[in-house]
């Protein structure tokens, strides 16, 4: 079956991205993707949105914001733009030239910690984990029984799930995290900050 990967990979794609696309701009490559992916969801086809080596292209932009050293909530058009003043054709290569880091990351290990009372009493008198409703007001939670695990890949960097008791699961990780791709000694140390003493361990 083919992937997302396969046409973005081909060389006439990459040459005359127009063709395929309709226009020669990164806005419009960002639509094409997330058109692409919001089909494939629909027709429950996820496995078409994964590297070779089973990376998600949901994790490309937090990727692309890491390389760009961006900060923002932007998406990846305004990522990609915000990081130079390039030609759209510049843009693009530079875009093209992430994609193929982002597609040679491999997952080594994946480790999991599942919250504690302690670790949950912690965070609440530290304050460090909260929710915001629509009118800004924050709310400490405990996150008492969820299941954090950290996927590490080949470059040092990792991603964050998290799974609450009820088993639903969300790929966004710690409220206030703002990115879900960093470095793992990163991931680490706010981890500390916010539960105390954590332990993880190493998925089968």
């Amino acid at each position: 079956m083919k992937t997302i990967f396969d046409t973005l990979n081909l060389p006439q794609f990459r040459k005359r991205p127009a063709i395929f696309i309709g226009k020669q701009d990164i806005h419009t490559l960002e639509t094409w993707i997330q058109g692409y992916m919001s089909a494939c969801e629909d027709a429950g086809e996820q496995n078409r949105l994964h590297t070779s080596n089973g990376i998600p292209i949901s994790l490309l932009r937090d990727y692309l914001a890491w390389k760009e050293q961006d900060h923002s909530t932007g998406g990846i058009a305004y990522i990609m733009m915000n990081a130079a003043n390039d030609s759209d054709e510049e843009t693009l290569k530079r875009f093209f030239s992430h994609l193929d880091e982002f597609e040679s990351l491999r997952k080594l290990n994946t480790w999991s910690i599942t919250i504690s009372e302690s670790m949950a009493k912690h965070a609440a008198n530290q304050k460090q984990v909260f929710s915001m409703d629509e009118s800004g007001n924050m709310t400490p939670l405990s996150f008492l029984g969820y299941k954090f695990s950290k996927t590490v890949l080949n470059n040092g960097l990792c991603w964050i799930e998290t799974k609450s008791p009820n088993e639903s699961s969300s790929r966004f990780g710690i409220v206030g995290l703002e990115r879900f791709v960093m470095p793992e000694k990163e991931v680490d140390k706010q981890m500390v900050e916010w539960f105390g003493a954590v332990r993880w361990e190493l998925e089968a």
